[in-house]
């Protein structure tokens, strides 16, 4: 959705987002997982993201409400 350019912390609007890029997503997921905004709990407030081909890790995600 939108991409935080670091150097202006201004956000701009976004369709992917590159290596070590930061920017607000939307995620569709196949499965209903327990969650909290991160504001509330760290635990349930935050996710990484694994690709399923490699099996690398492909992103971090903080929940927000």
């Amino acid at each position: 959705m939108h991409r935080l350019d670091i150097n202006t912390l201004a956000e701009e609007d976004a369709t992917q987002l590159e290596p070590n890029a930061i920017g607000h997503i939307e995620l569709a997921l196949q499965e209903p997982v327990p969650a909290l905004p991160f504001s509330r709990s760290r635990v349930l407030g935050s996710l990484i993201l694994v690709d399923t081909a490699s099996h690398k890790t492909s992103g971090a995600a903080l929940l927000r409400n």
